[in-house]
């Protein structure tokens, strides 16, 4: 059996972590480059120091605590250069998991990256991978790893929504995606701002953190609906999040991972989402989600109003959503593909 040793650092995006957890077997060592994320309650994490603070020079360091020939997964971008290394140090083999193609100059880096630092590296659907390919990355180093969907947590909704003062004529809707930009959060605030003016159900909650969260926090105070919107950072996980609710929104302007989607389609959840690359490779508008133009008030509060009008609408999607996630992101299935794709890179 190979030796698997989890590479992440302080700035891993949430998204891979959930899905780190959700994969690794018990056995297999975690090692962040410097600190670990503060955020994140984490088994087990031995922490390297990153000489003058940079990951690259963590090389070494890192291969004193591997075994020989271990594959060495990566879960940071910016631990790639430190992973690989001590990958090659100890005649082991590295993979960069990524939750969506980067942006602008970094995507075109990206084949050159996994070329010159003999890495292979997965993303979460073909579409994505084909974009690598046709810019000239080589089809043997890039394989296709979907999102792991986490176990629902239905016991949690009724503690949940009693502690937020919610009752059950009130419709929650979750932005469960970490704070970042292009994830979406503004349009969520702004989208329940105007289905608020026409019907007094609807609330929003945003749970977690992340680097955007002052400017998330900002917005939503903007739009006089402050009273009605929930930030709980770490109180509740992420599928007590997705229980307590009874609307997921992934109004994504640009992709940002499908992990913590595929646990809210999981838990039941009819899903709002802006239909970006990614997203229209596992959702389709009407059957399993309502796919919104990206970056567009007027189609997201249009969704989350039919939601609130049509109930049947909102349980249909959300029983496809829920079989869809059970059958194609269960975890089990997953880390089968995954093992695969240790064995084959």
């Amino acid at each position: 059996m190979e030796s698997v040793t989890h590479i992440i650092d302080a700035s891993i995006p949430a998204d891979m972590l959930d899905q780190m957890l959700l994969l690794r077997q018990a056995d297999e060592p975690i090692i962040s480059l410097g600190p670990a994320p503060q955020w994140a309650n984490l088994p087990d994490v031995k922490s390297l120091h990153k000489p003058f603070g940079q990951e690259n020079l963590a090389g070494l360091r890192l291969a004193e605590q591997l075994k020989p020939a271990a594959t060495v997964h990566i879960w940071s971008l910016d631990a790639t250069e430190a992973g690989t290394a001590a990958a090659r140090q100890v005649g082991g083999k590295a993979i960069l998991s990524l939750p969506h193609l980067p942006y602008e100059n970094a995507r075109e880096q990206l084949p050159w990256d996994i070329g010159s630092f003999d890495c292979s590296l997965t993303l979460p659907t073909e579409c994505a991978r084909q974009e690598v390919l046709n810019m000239g990355a080589d089809p043997s180093l890039v394989k296709v790893l979907p999102p792991a969907a986490a176990e629902p947590q239905p016991d949690a909704r009724a503690a949940v929504r009693q502690s937020l003062g919610l009752t059950d004529d009130k419709i929650l809707m979750a932005v469960t995606a970490e704070m970042l930009r292009y994830a979406g959060h503004k349009f969520a605030s702004w989208g329940h701002a105007i289905v608020r003016q026409i019907l007094p159900q609807g609330r929003l909650i945003f749970p977690g953190t992340g680097p955007l969260e002052s400017a998330v926090r900002f917005f939503a105070d903007t739009t006089g609906y402050q009273d009605e919107v929930f930030f709980t950072g770490s109180e509740y996980s992420i599928p007590a999040v997705d229980a307590a609710a009874d609307v997921g929104l992934f109004l994504y302007e640009r992709d940002r991972g499908l992990v913590r989607l595929a646990a809210a389609m999981r838990a039941g959840l009819p899903i709002i989402a802006g239909a970006t690359p990614d997203v229209a490779a596992v959702l389709t508008d009407e059957t399993n989600a309502l796919l919104t133009q990206p970056s567009d008030p007027r189609s997201t509060s249009a969704a989350m109003l039919r939601l609130m009008d049509e109930p049947e609408l909102a349980r249909k999607l959300g029983q496809a959503g829920r079989e869809f996630a059970e059958e194609h992101f269960a975890p089990s299935k997953i880390r089968r593909q995954l093992d695969e794709i240790y064995a084959t890179i």
